[in-house]
Parts: structure tokens; C-alpha cells; sequence
């Protein structure tokens, strides 16, 4: 786990292709409405949020 928090290519990824993994699997599942995409914009930006609040090891610096 440290090793993907020092990578911040592999947290972006994590943060944008979960939501899409997401609304793809729910979609498929018969799961939808008008209600998915914006629920997944909060939760894309929502975890952006969390990533950028979260300490690295890199001297105790956030990503940004």
C-alpha cells in the first residue's frame, strides 16, 4: 500500500478508472437512472479530495 501511496500516477488512476468501473459494472447490471453520472462526478472529485488531504512519506508533504 505505501508503494501506491508514493505513486501518484497509480492514485490518479485508482481515483478516475474506479468511478468509470463503476458506472460501467452498474450500468450492465441494469442499474441506472439519471442519478449515476453526477453521483460519480462527487465521487471522483470527493476522492481527489481525499488523495490530495492524505500525507505522503515524502516528508510529510500532501500531493499537492
Amino acid at each position: 500500500m505505501d508503494h501506491i501511496r508514493n505513486n501518484h500516477f497509480a492514485m490518479m488512476a485508482i481515483c478516475c478508472l474506479l468511478p468509470v468501473i463503476v458506472i460501467v459494472g452498474l450500468q450492465a447490471a441494469g442499474i441506472g437512472g439519471w442519478w449515476l453520472f453526477p453521483l460519480a462526478a462527487v465521487v471522483c472529485v470527493g476522492s481527489h479530495m481525499l488523495m490530495m488531504s492524505l500525507p505522503s512519506k515524502k516528508g510529510g508533504k500532501t500531493c499537492h
